[in-house]
Formats: structure tokens, C-alpha cells, sequence
């Protein structure tokens, strides 16, 4: 997650486990530092330095050991290819209003237009990919778009793109549910922003969850391990940061009891989790919040 906290008025990155524990502190340089994202393997944390026309994407081991800026960013998204050979981010055309979808090799820093300038995205500019890379969600213009991903390709590329949702509204962060099938997402259909699933079959409606109060943000969802459940983890305004948790069933459902973990006094949001479930990290905005861990 990160946190400006200790560090104002720069963010900074930490580590914390999902079941409680001391954060650590694993950037310290005087930039603002935003929006992590875990490696599918692990072995890799990148973020957002400097969000703006001089960002960066900038890469970090879980322990902390710098590994350099990997290429220049205007736009605050980032998600990684399910093999952790690629990170996609949104691109913002000089003198437009349209944003490209741009995949980036890990290796080299080369970049790659995955969507052509084309997408007016709405409130906050999400992509994610389908535990299998085969599918990525995006966010363009008030509605969730949808792309075909020949993962066979190289690097791959997109096709037959079609939107998901119809007069979204706003948006505030998606992620995949661990069955490729159903997306989560967070929208302002409810008098405030609020979680949503929907299968990506034609013709699907949203369901919203049935969470506690309103103000459900940055949904993010743990890689489905063998013994171990599935875990949804989402953003809650409130007076207080608290970090909540319920599993997903094998039908991937959201099920159970809520579970206070990790109390905080920090403004935590946009949670993520390591691909073992290890650690959890949230994106600390400029209010206090309250995160819910699922």
C-alpha cells in the first residue's frame, strides 16, 4: 500500500501481512510514490512515481531493493500480465483527450500499443487481465470494455473488443473474480460508490454485493492458491481505517462474515494482495478511509 502518513506530503510504499503485523517501509526517496502492484510471481512490486506528465513506472523486490525506473507514465494505472513478462498502463495522447493502452516488457522497458488511442476513460483509469491473460477489462469512457488477448502472440495483442456495462457512471477500480467468468467493479449506481459482479456473458446485469454502508472502492481480488480461499479486498470511506476480511467460495462467490483484521489508524485503500496471500497492501489516499479486506 502506500501512505503518506509518516512520510507528508510524499506518499511512500509499504508492506503489511493480511493478518495483521508492522508495516515496513519499502521506499524512502523524496518523490510521491503511488498505486502499487504485486507481481504474479512475486518477485516484483511496481508503482507509480510522480503521478503526472514526469511519472514513471518504478520497480522495487518485496524487500525493498530498487530496481529502477522502467519506463515514463502520465496516468496512475498499472497491471501485470499474468506471466510477469509485461505490465499494461493507460497512455495519455499528447494534445488529445484520448489514452492508449500500452504494454511494457519487463525485461527491456520496450513498449508495445496493446489499444490504440481510442478510450476516454471516467474517473479512475483501471485495467486489469483475467487470471489466464486471455481477457483485459478496461475502463473507457463511463463503462467497462472488455478485450480478446492472444497470449500466443508476442508480445501479445488485443482484438475484438466490446463493452461490458451500459451507463456505468463513474468508475472506481475493477478486478476479475478467480472463475475468468465474473468481474468485480466498483460504481456510483447506488447514490454512491458502491461493489458490483457481473459475469462477462452478453446480456449480463450487475448484482450489487450486499456489503456493509456505501462508499466501496478499488476492489482487488488474491490468486486463487491451492488449501488456500480466495480473497476480495476493497476500499470504505470512513471516519476510521479498518481493514475487513470474508472469502470467496470455489464457486466464486462472496460468502460468510465479515472479519475486523489489522486495525489501523492510517488511511489505507485500494488493497492488493502478494500472490501467496503474504502480504497486503492498500493505496492510501488524501482522506481517512476504511478498507475492508474480503
Amino acid at each position: 500500500f502506500h501512505s503518506s502518513v509518516v512520510t507528508r506530503p510524499n506518499n511512500h510504499i509499504y508492506r503489511r501481512p493480511t493478518d495483521g503485523g508492522q508495516s515496513i517501509q519499502l521506499t524512502n526517496e523524496p518523490d510521491d510514490d503511488r498505486n502499487p502492484a504485486w507481481s504474479p510471481d512475486g518477485k516484483l512490486i511496481a508503482f507509480v512515481r510522480n503521478v503526472g506528465p514526469h511519472g514513471a513506472i518504478h520497480l522495487i523486490t518485496p524487500q525493498g531493493e530498487d530496481k529502477g525506473n522502467l519506463t515514463e507514465t502520465n496516468d496512475g494505472s498499472v497491471a501485470w500480465f499474468p506471466t510477469s513478462d509485461y505490465l499494461a498502463i493507460m497512455d495519455h495522447v499528447s494534445e488529445s483527450d484520448l489514452y492508449s493502452i500500452v504494454l511494457v516488457e519487463v525485461a527491456t522497458g520496450r513498449r508495445h500499443t496493446l489499444i490504440p488511442p481510442s478510450l476516454r476513460p471516467i474517473g479512475d483509469h483501471i485495467l486489469d487481465f483475467s487470471p489466464d491473460g486471455q481477457k483485459l477489462a478496461f475502463v473507457n469512457g463511463e463503462d467497462i470494455s472488455i478485450a480478446d488477448i492472444n497470449t500466443h502472440a508476442s508480445p501479445p495483442s488485443a482484438s475484438e473488443i466490446r463493452p461490458l456495462t451500459e451507463k456505468t457512471r463513474t468508475l472506481y477500480g475493477l478486478a476479475w473474480l478467480p472463475d475468468k467468468e465474473m468481474i468485480l467493479f466498483s460504481a456510483d449506481r447506488a447514490g454512491g460508490p458502491t461493489l458490483w459482479q457481473m459475469s462477462i456473458k452478453p446480456g449480463s446485469l450487475p448484482q450489487r454485493l450486499q456489503m456493509e454502508g456505501l462508499y466501496a472502492l478499488r476492489p482487488a481480488i488474491s490468486r486463487r492458491t491451492l488449501g488456500k480461499p480466495s480473497r476480495l479486498a476493497y476500499e470504505r470511506l470512513s471516519r476510521r481505517a479498518r481493514l475487513w476480511r470474508i472469502d470467496i467460495s470455489q464457486t466464486s462467490r462472496v460468502v460468510g462474515t465479515t472479519m475486523r483484521v489489522a486495525p489501523s489508524k492510517r488511511g489505507d485503500a485500494s488493497p492488493q494482495f502478494s500472490p501467496d496471500l503474504g502480504a497486503l497492501r492498500a493505496l492510501s489516499a488524501s482522506v481517512v478511509r476504511e478498507s475492508s479486506s474480503i
